[in-house]
This record gives structure tokens, C-alpha cells and sequence, in this order.
């Protein structure tokens, strides 16, 4: 990282022939952004700062792939300067072995983010400076009308997909959309079907080692989700957590997993939607305050789910009620 310090002090940078640097003695002030950016320390706050200066200056592009979810090609990337990464040229321990390790470590800290904590020192919405608007901490989607619903009450309509009727283990396993379409049924509801094979909206589709979301579509699932819990309805939904989990199954071959939509809340004008997960023994986690699908700025909805840190929820598809 000495390399890194010294270019971001504006030192122009010399290549040996052992591939090493050292500083070539020529200043270069359109460089120099611990100048540009009032950098007075290696306090931990600027340590953070220091990071983000790489990431947006020295690997261009880098923040950009990590907001597409491109997560591989990030760390590749990123393998040229923090020595910790897969594939890194330095020689040294490196604690992520391989790019899974780098994703769940990624999801975990994304699922502490979507919970709001973190263990950063620079000041929420930090990436606006750099142009990015993705990531704000006032969404432009607020929860003005919108008054909240739970239709949890105590719980006793929440089903488990590690239940005995749906056979042995391995078939348990995989039972979450039975689960769901019981869990509608306790609630006097018929849903969660396909017709002709498509779900009611499908939000998001895995492609090119890409969630592609579609905002519109994302819109007018809202919009549904709404109308349905507003007459006391819960909803049956996919979400994905892992590109191509299991090589790609379901119905649009992105989907990993069911839930069931069973309220709306707000959070500092933030709209989220919770959720029954079956996909645990546990009734006080699969029930959770903390199970929630938070709106972003494109409509398309995130969250994390209490059972689990492995996995950050999307929402792939939303299923009809009759």
C-alpha cells in the first residue's frame, strides 16, 4: 500500500524490473488527493477516506462495478492493491482464499449496512461527493400515503418449511414455496401460483453475472403489494441471493428462494415491506422485526433476513393473489 500512499501524495511512480515501485522524485499535483481532499491524517476516518480515494482514482471504475453487483470483477480489480484479495501479487497470507469468500464477506457487510451498522467513520451518503447517487441515505422514494400495516399479530399463521408434512430433510430443504402457500392459507388466502408459467411481475432476471432490475415492472409490483396488504392480504414473492444458486432453477432461473410479504413500515421516511421467512425452525426469527425489503431509489427492493447472514435478499418476483 506504500506504493498507493505515494501516488495519492501526487509522487509519480517508477516501475523496477521487478515489478516494484519506487518514487520517481516528480511532483504531480493532479494526483495529489490527500491534498485535494484535505486528508490531515491516518486517523481511521482517514484511513476511510483514503480507501475511497483509491477506489474512485487509482482503480477507476471500481466503485461502479461494486454497485452493479459485479463483485468478482471488483475484487479482481482490487487485488492490485489490497494485498488480502484473491489472486493479489504480493506474496502475502491471504485471508480470502477465493471470490465466494469475497462475496459472503460482502453480503455480510451489506446486510449490516441494510440494518445500519457499520464500522466506518466517514459520514452516511459519503459517495455523492464522488457523483454517485445510488446509495443515498434519503431515498427519493418516501412514505408519504402510506400508512403501515402488519398483519403479523402474534405469529401463529407463520409456517416453517422445516416441517414434517413436507417430508424428509432433503425435501424440507426445498419446500419454501409450500411453506409460503400455507402461510397464505392461514390467512384465508389463494396465491402464489404461476400462470402460464410467469410469475404476476417479474422484478429482476439473472443475466451476464448481472441482477438486471426493471424499474417499471418494480413500480407496479409496489403498487400491488400495496393493494394487497391494504385489504389484509399477504403476498407470496421470490428473491435471489446468489447468481445462478444451484445453476439456476424456478421458474425464470433466479429466484432462490420464497417468502411471504406480511406488512409495511417506515424507516426515516425509508418505505420497507416485511416478510415471514419459512426458511428456518425458528418462529422469533422467521417472523422478525428485522425481516425487511427496504425500496431503493430504482424500486427495486433489498433486505436482509434475520436467520441468516449468509444471504441479502432482492426481490425477483412477485406472485398473484385470486
Amino acid at each position: 500500500m506504500r506504493y498507493t500512499w505515494w501516488w495519492l501524495n501526487g509522487e509519480k511512480l517508477r516501475q523496477l524490473a521487478d515489478k516494484s515501485f519506487v518514487k520517481a522524485r516528480v511532483y504531480e499535483s493532479y494526483h495529489d488527493y490527500v491534498k485535494q481532499y484535505n486528508i490531515p491524517d491516518y486517523s481511521p476516518k482517514s484511513q476511510d477516506m483514503l480507501c475511497l480515494l483509491n477506489m474512485e482514482f487509482n482503480k477507476k471504475g471500481l466503485i461502479q462495478l461494486i454497485i452493479d453487483g459485479k463483485i468478482e470483477q471488483a475484487a479482481l480489480i482490487s487485488s492490485l492493491s489490497w494485498a488480502s484479495m484473491p489472486n493479489s501479487p504480493y506474496g502475502q497470507p491471504i485471508k480470502l482464499k477465493t471470490y465466494a469468500d469475497v462475496k459472503a464477506k460482502f453480503d455480510e457487510y451489506l446486510k449490516d449496512e441494510l440494518n445500519r451498522k457499520s464500522d466506518l467513520y466517514i459520514k452516511d451518503g459519503f459517495l455523492k461527493e464522488f457523483g454517485y447517487d445510488c446509495c443515498n441515505e434519503e431515498s427519493s422514494i418516501g412514505c408519504e400515503g402510506k400508512e403501515n400495516i402488519d398483519l403479523r399479530n402474534d405469529n401463529s399463521k407463520w409456517q416453517t418449511q422445516y416441517d414434517s408434512k413436507y417430508g424428509t430433510k432433503v425435501q424440507q430443504d426445498v419446500a419454501c414455496w409450500k411453506a409460503c402457500k400455507d402461510v397464505l392459507s392461514n390467512f384465508n388466502v389463494e396465491g402464489g401460483d404461476l400462470e402460464n408459467n410467469k410469475a404476476l411481475y417479474q422484478i429482476a432476471s439473472e443475466s451476464n453475472n448481472n441482477l438486471v432490475i426493471d424499474s417499471e415492472i418494480a413500480k407496479k409490483g409496489i403498487k400491488y403489494l400495496d393493494e394487497q396488504l391494504e385489504n389484509d392480504k399477504p403476498i407470496l414473492v421470490g428473491v435471489d441471493h446468489t447468481y445462478k444458486y444451484k445453476g439456476g432453477f424456478n421458474n425464470d432461473l433466479t429466484t432462490d428462494h420464497f417468502i411471504v410479504i406480511i406488512g409495511r413500515g417506515c424507516d426515516n421516511n425509508k418505505p420497507y415491506y416485511l416478510f415471514y421467512d419459512v426458511g428456518t425452525s425458528y418462529i422469533n426469527k422467521g417472523s422478525s422485526d428485522e425481516n425487511r425489503l427496504y425500496v431503493k431509489d430504482d424500486y427495486s427492493l433489498h433486505g436482509s433476513t434475520k436467520y441468516t447472514s449468509k444471504h441479502t435478499y432482492t426481490l425477483s418476483q412477485i406472485r398473484k393473489n385470486k
